[in-house]
């Protein structure tokens, strides 16, 4: 059976208070940074602005009424209906069927296409729609392991889907942004190395003060 020394046992208690005294006002310095310099220089990164992808349509955003609208414009809105009861996570994105009265296909023949929308810019309408953020019709890329596409027989597009997301699902408050800052893992480690060493200077001035 190992035998610990006493004195190996006392020196955790300082160590772990200065430890922990060093990874709170680390967390207070490191707090004071993210809110004033790096959280907002994050916030800058990102395209919010009026007419973004995203953002609610303006008076000169064209209306896509259909596919070949939406392959053929910029930007664009639509108005349609949405499946919100029925999400689809693909590769780690979540997306919702859109149903459009496309007058591609003919008179009162609905399309079917992919969508990732921010709920804050849509509006909806008296006759039960719904008119949708500005988006932009883009390729569907990465895999599918879950074969959430194969599944969905619905869908009459499944290679492109329209964004109506854009930079707005890149957003996160001030409490995530600094869970996920490198910094607080940095933070950790060197709290940890702080106590390891306190504990080992302590344990040794223990030692030689013939203390425990």
């Amino acid at each position: 059976m190992v035998q610990v020394p006493l004195r190996a046992l006392m020196a955790i208690i300082p160590a772990f208070i200065l430890g922990v005294l060093v990874m709170l006002g680390g967390n207070v310095l490191l707090g004071v940074y993210t809110d004033n310099v790096a959280y907002p220089a994050y916030m800058e990164t990102l395209d919010l602005s009026e007419g973004s992808i995203g953002s609610t349509p303006t008076p000169d955003t064209p209306l896509a009424e259909s596919v070949a609208d939406m392959e053929s414009m910029d930007t664009f809105y639509i108005i349609g209906s949405v499946a919100w009861d029925r999400p689809l996570p693909i590769n780690g994105k979540v997306y919702y069927e859109v149903e459009i009265n496309s007058q591609e296909n003919g008179v009162g023949t609905y399309t079917t296409f992919l969508a990732r929308i921010n709920q804050d810019a849509l509006e909806r309408l008296e006759n039960g729609g719904r008119r949708l953020p500005i988006g932009r019709w883009v390729p569907l890329e990465g895999p599918d392991p879950d074969g959430v596409l194969d599944r969905s027989y619905s869908l009459d597009i499944k290679d492109h889907y329209a964004d109506m997301l854009g930079d707005f699902g890149l957003v996160m408050t001030e409490g995530e942004f600094h869970a996920r800052h490198p910094g607080f893992d940095i933070l950790q480690s060197v709290s940890i190395i702080t106590m390891l060493v306190l504990w080992l200077v302590f344990s040794i001035v223990f030692k030689k003060k013939g203390w425990f």
